[in-house]
């Protein structure tokens, strides 16, 4: 039988994951939904400094990527 990570290296699995998930911007998807682009624009300059929350695909990226 073939090794799995053969087989991975030869054929690559590709997925395809939204910022959103990896990362929590629940809150500025939320201003982007109710206020629109520019409000959006001005917190994320607010933000600048801030560190951005593990979203809800984080973890599974990360085993994915052991």
């Amino acid at each position: 039988m073939t090794d799995i990570r053969e087989t991975l290296r030869s054929q690559p699995l590709r997925i395809g994951i939204s910022t959103r998930d990896l990362f929590n911007l629940e809150e500025e998807h939320a201003v982007v939904e109710s206020q629109g682009g520019e409000a959006y624009s001005k917190l994320q300059l607010e933000q600048e400094g801030t560190l951005i929350g593990k979203g809800p695909g984080y973890e599974v990226v990360k085993r994915l990527l052991r």
